[in-house]
């Protein structure tokens, strides 16, 4: 059933039949105008509104922007002119733009700057003030000229003086011995000289063992204390200390009593100012390698057959210098005419391994 048949049959009264409202009536307009209103400020240059789904147009840059206008050229140059506290330029409409205004070329040059005069010193500051005012004056006296006076006469020249007569030359003396320096060495073949005009009238000796030298015990120099006068040192074996007792004789087998010797003429040396010996090496020779090569195969031959055991290496440097220490180098050597020192055990050992003196089986053997 209809809604209308139902509020028929319930005595309702229906809907089209009830009176309809007045219509509503507008008011009149006011005799003044309502403002507009103002729309939203937006951002110069910005998007604006933007419809969803589509992009706003960019806007263009040196566009000028909304409510801003241009400045002509005649306002940016009175603006410039203020800002510079300059007077304006006077409004000539019948001069053209690119034309000077009468004004502007009316004012006078800016001064120029006095150039400093030409030839005046720059004077420094500071330190170097004081230096370059003294080269002024030195180079003014320099250039000063001094002029004679008219008035005065001129100073007569004073006579030559005679030259003096030379005196007699002095008779040539002897040429004193080069004093070494404190570093130099010298060999054997050098002359021993030192300090104060020292000289040893003779070659250095060296001590060795096994032998008698007692013509060795005095060293005969001269120097400078007394001129042309041959003085003598002679080496005096000191006692036991306390000074009691006499003193012992030189063991000439004895290695303490040899390097005592060569101590002391060491230090005779070096008090006069000597420069020091340069360590010489006594090279091996062909008749000491063999003596070497023999002596090893005696030592190998007593191990094996009889179960000899090997000596120590300083037995065998003693058994080595017992037949040559001391003895002179034979003519047709390297260094023949030399004195043989006394070998050490390990210059020994070392001649030895280098030259495969002894058979395999000894070596590594102490």
């Amino acid at each position: 059933m209809s809604s209308h048949r139902a509020l028929r049959s319930a005595g309702a009264v229906p809907l089209l039949s009830l009176p309809s409202p007045p219509p509503r009536r507008r008011a009149a307009p006011s005799a003044r105008p309502r403002a507009p209103r103002p729309a939203p400020a937006r951002r110069p240059g910005g998007p604006g509104r933007v419809k969803k789904g589509k992009k706003a147009a960019p806007k263009r840059r040196g566009q000028p922007l909304d409510g801003l206008t241009a400045a002509t050229e005649e306002e940016a140059e009175a603006d410039w002119r203020a800002m510079r506290g300059l007077p304006p330029l006077p409004q000539n409409d019948d001069d053209d733009d690119d034309d000077e205004p009468a004004a502007l070329a009316q004012q006078p040059p800016p001064p120029k700057r006095k150039r400093k005069a030409e030839g005046a010193p720059i004077m420094p500051v500071r330190a170097s003030k004081r230096i370059a005012a003294r080269r002024l004056e030195a180079s003014a006296a320099s250039t000063t000229i001094p002029l004679p006076s008219p008035a005065a006469p001129p100073a007569p020249a004073a006579p030559a003086a005679l030259p003096a007569p030379a005196p007699a030359a002095a008779p040539p003396a002897a040429a004193a011995p080069p004093t070494p320096a404190a570093n130099a060495l010298r060999s054997r073949n050098d002359p021993v000289v030192g300090a104060n005009g020292f000289r040893l009238l003779h070659p250095q000796h060296h001590f060795v063992r096994g032998t008698d030298q007692s013509a060795h015990l005095t060293m005969s120099f001269t120097d400078n204390t007394q001129p042309g006068v041959t003085q003598f040192l002679r080496y005096t074996p000191r006692g036991p200390r306390g000074g009691a007792g006499v003193a012992p004789a030189i063991d000439w087998n004895a290695a303490a009593d040899i390097a005592k010797l060569n101590r002391w003429t060491c230090q005779v040396l070096k008090r006069h100012g000597a420069a020091s010996l340069r360590p010489d090496v006594t090279h091996f020779t062909p008749g000491e390698r063999q003596w070497l090569r023999d002596y090893g195969r005696r030592l190998e031959s007593d191990l094996t057959n009889n179960g000899t055991a090997v000596p120590s290496r300083e037995e065998q440097a003693r058994a080595f210098n017992a037949r040559w220490a001391g003895t002179v180098v034979e003519p047709g050597n390297r260094q023949a005419g030399r004195t043989r020192p006394t070998r050490t055990s390990h210059s020994l050992e070392s001649e030895i391994y280098r030259s495969k003196l002894y058979p395999d089986s000894l070596r590594g053997r102490r």
